[in-house]
């Protein structure tokens, strides 16, 4: 019996007889492939570097298993390679993102509005405090992601009826597949199963590892995706200088046009009856003295919103220099503290817009 030969690899395996072992895993597999255990024994045998197809299977075979979930993340981080940061980086961006994904599926039935966008709605948008809400902004989420985002919480969602859309200074023209950090576009793509080709040596590096992680795989919390709340934030130290701050992240690697993809989700929205309300996060007075115009960074916004004036479900919110938000607000230049005055007061004023 498959029972038998598997008890029997089992005690090899103890033993040290590997190949033999091996030998008898694969007579388990072939007969059931998705035995999970000897899919995961069989990938110890063959070690992280190049078992990681057995312990995806694995993975698939028995989702809840925590041993073999940990073995498949282990194989992840040593195929990425000796860039063991982003490695473990990479991690870590699918486990929160899975997260959240996991709180907006589970809660599927109370979701009204979507809060969509980049890191500085993670911060600043309480989605436990604001009933009906599911906060799915994370680090450096670009337009184009937020619009796949967006697409996945329409299909998923059936009584979503408000997208929340958190657009900041970098937001016309920030495109993550072309910066620094453009790793993190495989996570977001393997957790909400964006379907494109990103023709990005890294990007392609790393999509084909992580395949699979998510599948199936469901972690939610009764956090309704405000992962911050417990003190997750990452933020920049004012060591790291404001200049700095302004010059990475707002006004180099400049890709034009990224507001379309903003007239993509107002498009859609259209069609599904959503209503979309964009909300300008607020900024430190330390990091507007240098950023100097604000009309620079939101132009791009406001011909969108000329263009759909008429339409009826698309309204803008700015926080941007709002006099409520003092220094003691802000975890960093930019992001708001998750636990703060801050944090409450804009997500009570967006969700009274909301009504």
């Amino acid at each position: 019996m498959v029972a038998d030969v598997f008890a029997s690899a089992i005690k090899l395996h103890i033993e040290g007889q590997f190949f033999e072992a091996a030998q008898k895993y694969q007579v388990v597999i072939e007969r059931y492939p998705h035995h999970s255990g000897a899919l995961n024994n069989l990938g110890l045998i063959l070690g992280y570097r190049d078992g990681l197809e057995f312990f995806r299977r694995a993975v698939q075979a028995d989702v809840a298993d925590a041993n073999i979930r940990n073995n498949f993340e282990k194989s992840i981080i040593e195929n990425i390679g000796p860039e063991a940061g982003i490695a473990s980086s990479v991690i870590q961006d699918l486990k929160i993102l899975n997260i959240k994904k996991s709180s907006a599926l589970v809660n599927r039935d109370g979701i009204f509005n979507l809060v969509i966008g980049s890191s500085h709605g993670d911060h600043a948008f309480d989605s436990i405090r604001a009933k009906g809400s599911v906060n799915l902004c994370y680090t450096s989420q670009d337009m184009f992601h937020t619009a796949c985002v967006y697409d996945w919480g329409a299909r998923h969602l059936s009584k979503l009826r408000t997208v929340v859309i958190f657009y900041s200074v970098f937001s016309s023209y920030f495109l993550l597949q072309k910066s620094e950090d453009r790793w993190r576009v495989a996570p977001i793509k393997e957790v909400f199963d964006i379907d494109y080709k990103y023709y990005d040596e890294k990007i392609d590096a790393i999509s084909p590892i992580i395949s699979n992680w998510s599948s199936g795989y469901l972690t939610p919390n009764d956090q309704f995706g405000f992962t911050q709340q417990y003190g997750n934030g990452r933020y920049f130290n004012n060591e790291y200088g404001v200049e700095r701050r302004a010059e990475n992240h707002f006004t180099s690697k400049r890709t034009a046009g990224q507001a379309l993809h903003l007239v993509r989700i107002l498009l859609q929205a259209r069609e599904m009856g959503h209503r979309v309300l964009v909300v300008i996060p607020p900024c430190r007075h330390d990091l507007r003295a240098v950023l100097h115009d604000k009309n620079r960074y939101f132009q791009e916004l406001h011909w969108v919103r000329e263009q759909f004036k008429l339409v009826g479900n698309f309204d803008i919110v700015d926080f941007y220099d709002d006099p409520f938000f003092q220094y003691e607000h802000f975890g960093d230049f930019d992001h708001l503290d998750p636990q703060g005055e801050g944090c409450r007061y804009l997500t009570d004023m967006v969700m009274s817009r909301i009504g």
